[in-house]
């Protein structure tokens, strides 16, 4: 690849999620007004953050362009870079066109640069090295976001919306009729352009990894883990628990005469038992389980939305993450668990604004592809709370992902919990976001519905930097 085109690419990289970044705001589920105070809360939050980017951005072009000889070019450009950077926050633009101005705007340093026949191929050469970590990280992220389904979109439509899809000749895949949303969702191809709001039908994926277990602690029960967060002993469930998962192997030693309830999204795949089953080994808290959870008394209803595709990835698409919402939804849930992470998608997001609409409580893992990652959704919906990992040291799990969505802190590393071999009562050792957002899932379904969002924030252990953070949030839920 071209020299120049590299540093396109990285300075844009490096760049755009940090002047894109914008801290979410919340709201009291039952008034439609938001408190002044909340607003001052939002303007102060949005201010540190645009500073907290123009430091970054002037960290970053120090460390990249720092070198020993000829700084006279480094001051230049970073001083043109820094000003830019500063006039585009101070702008209201959109993310569409900040991100082409970002990109024309580069366009024109690097041709200034190229005509500059002192210094610009060797400066140039020079970046390009500085940028090689960068340029890896952006191929592994492509890498860690599923390709979408191939040739399917995916709309929530009325029945006259759909009379016009199908007249538009395009071929319908799959109908279904989701009586909770009041609408049809439909999965089409995507051969011809239709007259609605549709988006492809994208790929998501669970969000726990094998513990390499490099930290100075040993492998704990998630009831153990939750006395960090004065949990002492096993709470009482007062909320119906959603769940949003691959199957859970319900004949498990952990769950005798535990209240699993489970609809599978899945016509002909083959399932997936490891995930589900470790994520209620956390949520239930049968006493004669090795890994003893958090909760009794609690039915917990399973959206079986994930299982084996042809490659065995363990996988599950937008349409049946709606699908899921809308059965959870008919079952009466007070509050929904979704340890799973990928891209934004706007039916998605449609379906869980109606949900949150309702009340219900929505927490999602923050994902676990890095700090350098950008966000991962649905974790990023200001509908969502956004739940990351910390160990038993309460420092933060290495492959958190990280943003100002970043609500709460929870266990989630080296977590003791039930797995399926062969569909066979088996434990191990794992890691990852989605543990954490389980544990802060068994805390709030022990309190009362009437539970604020607001309520649960201010109950949190400040971690790391004074108060909410791009890493902790607000820092650890406490009961």
């Amino acid at each position: 690849m071209d020299v120049r085109v590299k540093f396109k690419l990285g300075l844009c990289l490096c760049f755009l999620p940090m002047i894109l970044t914008q801290p979410y705001c919340w709201a009291d589920d039952d008034s439609d007004d938001v408190d002044d105070d909340i607003i001052e809360i939002i303007e102060k939050e949005k201010e540190k953050a645009e500073e907290e980017a123009e430091e970054e951005a002037e960290r970053l072009l120090e460390s990249l362009l720092e070198q020993e000889d000829d700084s006279e070019f480094d001051d230049d450009f970073e001083d043109e870079m820094e000003d830019w950077l500063e006039t585009q926050l101070e702008a209201n633009a959109s993310d569409e066109d900040l991100e082409d101005q970002m990109e024309q705007e580069l366009e024109k340093r690097l041709e200034s640069l190229a005509d500059d026949d002192e210094h610009s191929e060797e400066q140039l050469e020079f970046v390009d090295d500085k940028l090689q970590q960068l340029w890896q990280f952006e191929e592994d992220l492509e890498d860690s976001l599923l390709p979408p389904l191939p040739n399917q979109m995916i709309a929530l439509v009325s029945i006259e919306e759909l009379a016009a899809v199908k007249a538009s000749g395009v071929v319908i895949f799959n109908e279904q009729s989701l009586a909770e949303f009041g609408s049809v969702l439909v999965t089409f191809d995507n051969s011809k352009p239709v007259a609605i709001e549709s988006e492809p039908n994208h790929v998501y994926q669970l969000d726990s990894l094998s513990s390499a277990n490099k930290s100075a602690t040993k492998p704990a029960t998630p009831l153990k883990q939750a006395q960090l967060m004065n949990v002492e002993t096993t709470l009482i469930a007062k909320q119906r628990i959603g769940l949003m998962d691959s199957s859970i192997n319900t004949q498990h030693a952990c769950f005798t005469g535990v209240a699993i309830n489970q609809h599978s999204f899945h016509d002909s795949a083959q399932p997936s038992f490891n995930h589900g089953t470790a994520m209620a080994s956390i949520l239930l808290g049968d006493n004669k389980c090795e890994a003893q959870g958090l909760l009794n008394q609690a039915q917990l209803f399973n959206a079986v939305v994930f299982a084996k595709n042809d490659s065995g990835a363990v996988v599950a698409s937008a349409s049946q993450l709606v699908a899921g919402l809308n059965w959870l939804l008919s079952q009466n849930i007070n509050i929904i668990n979704m340890s799973l992470s990928g891209p934004p998608n706007r039916i998605l997001e449609q379906a869980l604004k109606q949900v949150s609409a309702r009340g219900i409580t929505l927490i999602a893992s923050a994902g676990n592809d890095g700090r350098a990652a950008f966000p991962r959704y649905p974790a990023a919906y200001p509908e969502v709370i956004a739940v990351t990992a910390v160990d038993q040291q309460l420092k933060i799990f290495t492959r958190a992902v990280q943003g100002p969505h970043i609500e709460i802190s929870a266990p989630g590393v080296d977590m003791f919990v039930a797995q399926s071999v062969e569909q066979e009562s088996a434990y191990a050792s794992l890691s990852g976001t989605s543990f954490a957002a389980a544990m802060v899932t068994a805390v709030l379904a022990s309190e009362q519905p009437s539970l604020k969002r607001l309520d649960c924030n201010q109950r949190t252990k400040d971690l790391g930097n004074k108060g909410r953070d791009i890493i902790y949030g607000f820092g650890l839920l406490t009961k």
